[in-house]
Formats: structure tokens, sequence, C-alpha cells
């Protein structure tokens, strides 16, 4: 609420009640306060949602653009929450190699002003170890999951706390990034990496499936097998060496010096485009952008 709306209703009340009787100075007392929570809950509603930030890596080499975005990111989260330092969790639950990811994820954020890192190398198991990683969780201003199996990961997020703490973590603005098997996650319908098979992931990207390596490994087809297996119109595949940054769950740009393909269903047909560094689309209406279009 409003501080001087708030000391004005107070003021106001006083004197109301000031030229009333004592018996009904209780059902003022009722009204004032049925007022001011009215008012507290139309503000609530009326504020806008926190912006959200994903970074969608395709594996392989990070594009340096790619990690300096997600920096200023995480240095926006940082000034938001009031922390003197960048800081950055980098999640390694995918992977039989964690500590080689912390190594060189932090190493390529370094460079760009990130001077914090915490580490979750190994899943939570035991409730106390949960609590400690729910508070490293809390105090982080950017969140980073690892490559390896998506499906190892996801069995940790399948505790009820862990994923409620990732969504709120998420959903009130701060950064997230994957990288692999870390970017397959984000995803509400996740490739398992059995085939065109398909589990569920953690649903920051709603649109569509998520598949990584994707030129390299000629991963076409797996891709369009799991939008018509699982009756999703849209799907995105991205290369190595190429990642997608996605503003409030919706603007999209291309980053790096590899490619990113987009497939939308057209009367049965799935039809596909290839992006380049730089473009940038709409995912709630495919729609390629230019700089007036992202003005307007």
């Amino acid at each position: 609420m409003n501080p001087k709306y708030d000391m004005a209703c107070h003021d106001a009340f006083l004197r109301l009640i000031s030229v009333h009787s004592p018996m009904k100075t209780p059902l003022f007392f009722l009204l004032f306060t049925v007022l001011l929570s009215l008012h507290a809950d139309a503000q609530a509603l009326s504020a806008p949602a926190p912006e959200t930030y994903l970074l969608l890596v395709g594996g392989g080499a990070r594009p340096i653009s790619a990690m300096a975005e997600f920096s200023r990111w995480t240095a926006a989260s940082a000034k938001h929450a009031q922390h003197s330092t960048n800081s950055v969790l980098i999640i390694g639950w995918s992977s039989a190699i964690p500590a080689d990811y912390f190594a060189t994820i932090s190493a390529d954020l370094r460079p760009h002003g990130i001077n914090r890192f915490f580490a979750s190398l190994t899943g939570p198991k035991t409730s106390e170890e949960v609590r400690a990683f729910l508070h490293t969780l809390q105090n982080a201003d950017a969140v980073f999951f690892t490559g390896g199996n998506q499906n190892k990961a996801m069995e940790i997020i399948s505790n009820p706390l862990i994923r409620q703490a990732l969504e709120n973590k998420f959903y009130s603005g701060t950064p997230f990034a994957g990288t692999s098997a870390g970017t397959a996650i984000m995803a509400h319908t996740m490739l398992t990496g059995d085939e065109s098979k398909t589990g569920i992931g953690l649903g920051f990207f709603k649109k569509g499936i998520i598949d990584m390596h994707f030129i390299i490994r000629n991963r076409e087809a797996r891709l369009k097998q799991a939008m018509l297996d699982s009756h999703i119109d849209f799907g995105i595949g991205i290369d190595e060496g190429a990642a997608l940054a996605i503003t409030n769950m919706n603007i999209a740009e291309v980053m790096g010096p590899k490619d990113v393909m987009y497939y939308h269903t057209v009367n049965h047909v799935i039809q596909s485009t290839r992006l380049s560094n730089g473009e940038k689309f709409k995912l709630d209406a495919w729609k390629l952008m230019n700089c007036q279009s992202l003005i307007q």
C-alpha cells in the first residue's frame, strides 16, 4: 500500500470516530479495516508481474554474446535484491562431471562481471541437504543448469519443495539458464533423450518442445516426431554454439555463430524457419521482428 495514502486514511478515520459515540467506534473500525484490505488487494492485482529471463544454450561452446547477456540479467537481478556481488548458482545434477561444468561455466561468466558462484553439483537427498540447497537458491542472483542427462535432474526436481522453490525463483524474475540437458528440462514437454520420447520438465518454456545439439547431430526427425506424438504445434532446435535468449516467455533472440531452427504446424504440415544470430521473434504469435516492431 501507499504509505502516504494509508496515513491520510488513518487520519481521516481518527477524525471520523472522534465525532461519533463510542458505541459506534467498533463498526467504523471494522469498516476502515475492510476498506484498507480491499485497497491492498486492488494494488496487488494491478501490480505488473515480474519479467522473466531464460537463456537456452544448445550445447558445446557457449556463445560469448549469450553469456554476456546472461551476466547483464544477473547484474540487474543482484541490483534489485540490493546484493553487493553478482552471484550465479550452477546446478550440476544432470552431469557425471559436474565439477568440470562448474569450472567452465564460471570461467565463461567471470569476464562479464560475475564474481561469486555457488555450486550444487550433486542433488540434495536428505532433509538437511534440501534445506541447505533452498537457502543457497534463495541467495543466488541467477541459476545455471549444466548438461548431462536431463532425467537425472528431473528426478531431483520431482521433490515438491525443490520444484516449488525453483518455480518461485524463476517467476519472481531471477534469470535461469541451461545448456544441453539443462536446456531440455526448461520445457514443459521435455525430450528424455530416448529417441522422440517425452516427459515432464520444469515448464519455464511452455510454447513447445526444445531439442539441442540440433543441426550437428541431425535431430530434425526426432523433434518432428516428438511434436506429432505429443500433439504440440511448435518446436525449437538449438544447435551447438547457438543460444536463445527469451524474456517474458515471449520475445526470443538468437545468439551465437550457429543457428536455431523454429518449427510450427500449419494446416497439419510442420514448417521450418532457420534463424541466425541477432534475429528476434515472438513465441506467442510466430513473427520475425525488426527494431521497429520491437518498439511498438
